[in-house]
């Protein structure tokens, strides 16, 4: 019984001194500790497309070609030279003819663009000049007026926007500065088709239609006068370029807005048709004239 008593009195002193250091453990205050974070970056993207459709000239076409009648043939003959219906100016003609639609003559020619489909300004640069096709080329008129008596001469203009510049054989330089429409863009992201992986890309909104255009045509005069029946008319010549403008570029005023034209369709051209049920039709009307 004693040596029970022993054994139970030395137990309890034993829990009483472990129990005492656990609770000096427990009471001592963390002074520090840290974590590491790794920095990841989701890229860059540049915010800079440049597309620019230049004018189109259809194969075959040839919209500055002209015809001049210094003494007025067609009108005096009603142009029974041409096709029957053929049509030429009436009021305010002036001797110089350009095709502009079948059997449709006109003393400018058709309008020919330049548009910046891009999210930045470029500068279009147009240049012109006449090549001599003989030795018999008429005159060239230094203005849009022409000699009313003495040598014939032919006026030939250029017209970009809203500047004309007089055609000769020196060349001429029209620049004009387009702006761009960065609202018609926007930040996506895309998947790679075959890995999987995802990245950002900078593209044209799907709803992007309206944008920046520039025009171009041709005017001409010629003298309403006589001339040698071996008179001949130079040939113009015309080139176009673009490049991105300068940040600082002040946009042109006479740029003219373009709009996207899209002809009306049906996307779906085969129905299922239940004569107890209405059939809805899907269709576009188109954009554009």
């Amino acid at each position: 019984m004693r040596k029970t008593k022993r054994m139970l009195a030395v137990a309890l002193a034993a829990t009483m001194v472990f129990g005492s250091s656990l609770t000096a453990f427990a009471d001592e205050p963390v002074t520090s500790g840290g974590t590491n974070g790794s920095g990841t970056s989701e890229g860059h993207v540049e915010k800079e497309l440049i597309n620019v459709v230049l004018p189109t000239v259809p194969s075959g076409s040839t919209p500055f070609a002209y015809t001049m009648d210094p003494e007025r043939l067609i009108q005096e003959t009603d142009a029974a030279k041409y096709a029957e219906g053929t049509v030429f100016p009436e009021e305010d003609d002036t001797g110089v003819y350009f095709l502009t639609a079948e059997n449709t003559y006109a003393n400018a020619s058709n309008t020919l663009q330049a548009i910046n489909k891009s999210s930045c300004a470029i500068t279009l640069t147009v240049k012109v000049k006449t090549t001599q096709n003989t030795a018999k080329d008429i005159a060239l008129a230094t203005s849009s007026t022409v000699a009313t008596t003495g040598t014939p001469n032919l006026y030939l203009g250029l017209k970009v926007g809203n500047e004309t510049k007089v055609v000769s054989a020196e060349e001429q330089t029209v620049t004009k500065n387009i702006a761009g429409v960065p609202s018609n863009f926007e930040v996506a992201v895309q998947t790679n088709a075959e890995t999987g992986a995802k990245s950002y890309v900078y593209q044209e909104k799907a709803s992007a239609t309206t944008w920046k255009a520039m025009n171009l045509s041709m005017e001409g005069a010629v003298s309403n006068l006589a001339v040698e029946s071996d008179t001949t008319a130079p040939t113009v010549n015309v080139t176009w370029s673009y490049a991105k403008a300068a940040d600082d570029a002040e946009a042109a005023t006479d740029a003219v807005d373009y709009t996207a034209q899209s002809a009306p369709a049906i996307a779906t051209t085969s129905y299922n048709y239940n004569r107890t049920e209405s059939l809805p039709i899907t269709l576009s009307f188109g954009v554009g004239d």
